[in-house]
C-alpha cells in the first residue's frame, strides 16, 4: 500500500470556487499546516449528503491535483465555500489492520516448557502461520535456520544449525549483514544478491 501523509496543525479551508463533480484540480483558499509531501486525504463537505473523500497527488500554491471519490464515497459537485478539511477515512484504519492480520509474523525464543513439534529451550523460532495470534502448532511455528538454538546434553544453549545449500533466491536486506556457517552450496538456478552496503560473511 502507498504511504499517506498527515498533518496535526493542518487548518479547516473552504472551497475558492465551484467544483464539478469529476474535476481533478480544485482551489481553496489557504493551506495553512497542510502536509507538504504527497499523497494525503481531503474530506469536502464533511457530515453532510455532499461528503466526498479525496486524494491530494500535488500542490502548486492553493490549487489541488486531486483524485476524486475515493475510499467508498462518490465524485459530486461542490459549491464555492464549501468546507474542506484534511482528515482520516476508513482505509486508515483498514489497511493497518489488514497488515497486521495478513503480513504481520513474530519471533519467539523458547525459553521453558513442552511445545507440540519439540523446540527446545533457547531455540528461535518464527510463525508461520499467521492467524496463529500466538497460538501453538507444530504448524504454526518452525525454526529459524532449521534449528537455530539446539541445546546440549545439559542444556547448554551452544549450538546454532543452517543448512548446506541455498535452494531459492535471497536478497539480503539493504545496510544488515548475514553469517552463515559454511560449507554453504548455491544450486544451479538460485542466487544470492548482497547489496553494496551489506556483507554476507561464511565461516
Amino acid at each position: 500500500m502507498a504511504r499517506r501523509y498527515y498533518s496535526s496543525i493542518a487548518a479547516r479551508t473552504t472551497l475558492s470556487a465551484d467544483v464539478t463533480n469529476v474535476a481533478t484540480t480544485i482551489g481553496v483558499t489557504a493551506v495553512s499546516g497542510w502536509p507538504e509531501s504527497f499523497p494525503y486525504t481531503l474530506i469536502i463537505d464533511q457530515d453532510t449528503v455532499n461528503e466526498e473523500v479525496v486524494t491530494v497527488t500535488d500542490r502548486a500554491g492553493t490549487t489541488l491535483t486531486v483524485t476524486r471519490g475515493v475510499d467508498g464515497s462518490t465524485g459530486v459537485a461542490h459549491s464555492a465555500g464549501a468546507a474542506v478539511n484534511h482528515g482520516v477515512s476508513a482505509r486508515d484504519f483498514d489497511e493497518p489492520n489488514a497488515h497486521v492480520n495478513t503480513d504481520v509474523k513474530h519471533v519467539l525464543v523458547v525459553t521453558s516448557g513442552t511445545r507440540p513439534g519439540s523446540p527446545a529451550d533457547g531455540q528461535i523460532i518464527f510463525e508461520t502461520d499467521t492467524d496463529s495470534y500466538f497460538g501453538w502448532s507444530g504448524t504454526e511455528w518452525a525454526p529459524i535456520g532449521g534449528g537455530g538454538g539446539a541445546t546440549g546434553g545439559g542444556d547448554d544453549q551452544i549450538f546454532y544449525e543452517n543448512g548446506q545449500t541455498v535452494t531459492t533466491d535471497y536478497t539480503l536486506t539493504t545496510d544488515f549483514n548475514a553469517g552463515t556457517f559454511g560449507p554453504v552450496e548455491i544450486a544451479d538456478g538460485a542466487t544470492v544478491t548482497v547489496p553494496a552496503s551489506s556483507v554476507w560473511t561464511i565461516v
